[in-house]
């Protein structure tokens, strides 16, 4: 059988960004198996949507060797056709041109600063594969049949400089609660451990315990409130009515992106409760 290969080896925020274009591919590889190289936990989401049919962890020692242009692993006999985003390695651009018969790029996994959006830069690797680089206006990725009537607001991210203080998100927390989401819970992951306790006694505290239980959790919500982090990139694109807070960063090219999804700038604590209301009324 015919086989496309991808790798992406980043967090999960920088991971949902190549979505659309891992889509396109798919339809126009629709009798290829896709294999992707990566971190298992992102892969299986992957999985979950659609996007891949078998999956390698990136760290294995095959793997690395892949990378480095030493070794084309055995998993990948038989690769037709590849996508790796990852910087320009010479060795491995000439593997590939020995090993893979069909088309392959080598895409860089960031846009320039300042340029367009991460979305909209991924999809510029299409044309290598003979697919016109369009942006995809209906951006929906469902998992869930149904909505629940509960909304999570997620207070941490990656970086404590994205994070606006513990206490606004429970003041958030209780507005909600009181005026219009009964059912509010705060979603904790490892990097909000340190602040759980802000939360812990006030509000349901909620702890997937891998991607893909974080994937159900988002799909069912009714709104999700947090910060320019991977959870609210997967929450946007699951479809989830998105309320993403951008302090200071470069919402124009990271932001959220889907079906009802809204990124928020907000410079301090003020500014954000103000937009998030303006955000609910809308």
């Amino acid at each position: 059988m015919k086989t496309f290969v991808f790798s992406h080896r980043g967090a999960l925020g920088d991971f949902i960004m190549t979505w659309p274009a891992l889509v396109t591919l798919r339809w126009k590889f629709s009798d290829h198996k896709f294999i992707g190289l990566g971190r298992p936990e992102h892969l299986k989401l992957a999985a979950e949507m659609g996007l891949v049919d078998e999956s390698y962890d990136c760290e294995s020692r095959e793997l690395m060797q892949f990378y480095s242009g030493d070794l084309l692993p055995g998993v990948l006999d038989g690769m037709t056709s590849a996508l790796l985003w990852m910087e320009e390695e010479p060795k491995l651009r000439t593997l590939l041109h020995q090993k893979c018969p069909g088309p392959f790029h080598i895409h860089p996994p960031f846009p320039a600063a300042g340029k367009e959006h991460a979305m909209d830069y991924h999809l510029q690797c299409l044309p290598y594969f003979s697919l016109p680089a369009v942006p995809e206006e209906d951006l929906y990725f469902p998992i869930a049949t149904t909505r629940l009537p509960y909304a999570l607001i997620h207070p941490g991210s990656g970086s404590k400089e994205k994070n606006y203080d513990p206490e606004f998100y429970a003041f958030l927390a209780n507005e909600l609660k009181s005026r219009r989401y009964p059912d509010t819970r705060v979603l904790i992951g490892p990097a909000e451990q340190e602040i759980k306790s802000v939360f812990a006694t006030r509000f349901p505290i909620v702890e997937p315990g891998t991607a893909l239980d974080l994937a159900h959790l988002l799909a069912q919500a009714s709104l999700f409130v947090g910060n320019d982090s991977g959870v609210s990139h997967l929450s946007a694109i699951l479809g989830t009515k998105t309320l993403a807070l951008f302090k200071g960063q470069k919402y124009t090219q990271w932001g959220v992106r889907g079906r009802d999804a809204h990124s928020l700038e907000a410079a301090n604590e003020a500014q954000a409760m103000t937009r998030i209301q303006k955000a609910l009324q809308g």
